[in-house]
This record gives C-alpha cells, sequence and structure tokens, in this order.
C-alpha cells in the first residue's frame, strides 16, 4: 500500500471541477512557478498530511453525495504512482470522476514516458495542464492561466468543452483560526483585491 503526501484535503469543493468534488492538494512541486498561489505546497519535505491510499479511499467513499475528485497541489504527478493506486480503486468500485491539475503539459508526459505517470492518465477524466503564468491569469474556468489547457481525456465530461467559455468561476472561503482558506482559482485583481481587504483586517489568506 502506497503513501500520499499531502498539504490539505476538503471533502466538499465546488468551484475546481464539475458538480461536487472532494479536494485533494499533494505537497512538493519542482515548478515553482512565480506568483504561485500555494508556494507552501512546493517543498517536498513540508507535507502536512500523511496517509496510505487505503486511509485516504475510505474518507473519500464517506463524502456523501460528491461527483468525483479533483488532484491539485503541489504537482499530482510527482505521485502519480500513489495517486493511480487510488483512483484506480474508485474507479472500480464507485462512479466518481477523476480531475487533475498538473504544472506538467499532457505533450511533456507523453513524451518523457514516465510509466507510473501514464499509468494515472488513464484514470484522469479531465486535465488541466500547463505552468502558470501570472501575466496571463485572466479568471478563467478551473484555469490560473490563459496558456493552460482543459483536456477531456474521456467522453464523461465531452459535452462540456464547448459551454466552458459560458461558466463563470467561482471562489469558496473557509475560516481557519486567523487564516481564511481559498479554494479555487482567483484572478489576478481579485486575488489584489481581496488579499488587500483581509491584510487591513488582520487575516492571512491561504491556498
Amino acid at each position: 500500500m502506497q503513501t500520499l503526501y499531502m498539504e490539505y484535503y476538503q471533502e466538499e469543493v465546488n468551484v475546481l471541477g464539475p458538480g461536487k468534488r472532494f479536494g485533494l492538494w499533494v505537497q512538493g512541486c519542482k515548478f515553482s512557478c512565480p506568483k504561485c498561489i500555494a508556494p507552501h505546497t512546493h517543498d517536498f519535505e513540508k507535507y502536512k498530511i500523511q496517509m496510505n491510499v487505503e486511509e485516504v479511499y475510505q474518507l473519500i467513499l464517506k463524502t456523501k453525495g460528491i461527483e468525483g475528485v479533483t488532484f491539485s497541489g503541489g504537482e499530482p504527478m510527482e505521485q502519480a504512482s500513489a495517486l493511480s493506486e487510488l483512483s484506480n480503486k474508485l474507479k472500480t468500485t464507485t462512479d466518481l470522476s477523476i480531475m487533475c491539475y498538473t504544472g506538467y503539459t499532457l505533450e511533456e508526459i507523453k513524451q518523457q514516458n514516465h510509466s507510473e505517470q501514464i499509468e494515472f492518465l488513464k484514470y484522469i477524466d479531465i486535465l488541466v495542464d500547463g505552468r502558470h503564468v501570472d501575466h496571463l491569469n485572466q479568471g478563467q474556468l478551473w484555469k490560473g492561466s490563459a496558456n493552460q489547457k482543459i483536456h477531456f481525456l474521456t467522453d464523461r465530461y465531452k459535452y462540456l468543452e464547448k459551454k466552458l467559455d459560458t461558466k463563470q468561476p467561482g471562489l469558496e472561503f473557509l475560516i481557519q483560526e486567523d487564516q481564511l482558506k481559498v479554494i479555487g482559482i482567483p484572478g489576478r485583481q481579485e486575488l489584489q483585491t481581496l488579499t488587500e481587504r483581509m491584510a487591513t483586517r488582520g487575516v492571512k489568506l491561504e491556498f
């Protein structure tokens, strides 16, 4: 049984993919994109949660009313083997969909041909790929910057392909002691305004 190293998970997320989803943020990312909204997820050693695949699987099963699971981070492809094992269990025993964010492009994953990452792709319904480029952040649905692409790797959500531009991105907020946990992908201006307003109240934002 493999181990997952995570920064955070949230049982119900409504802004990172179709429907209500279980959100899982892995720890560790080698890209360290400038102005990434979650730099605290970059260091591979600073994980907050360590669980084996079965434990995470059971957590997801206990979460009622969700349509799927979204993997973010951090960089999920750096833990592709464990996430592949988890995704296989979910796909085999449930009707939950899988969505994944990655800083790699789909072309890079295929060209590098790492067996664990190629295997992981088999279970993913929606892949959002590409590095974050801050000046290209246009506040688009499910994307941190315009260079990123949304790939529908299975037929499950193909019907959404031509509807993405008609849907508005959103944010969710969770109060955690002296900080505000923000779930979702804010536009550049939205992020600046939110950060400034919360700072005047002595509230720290965490993504």
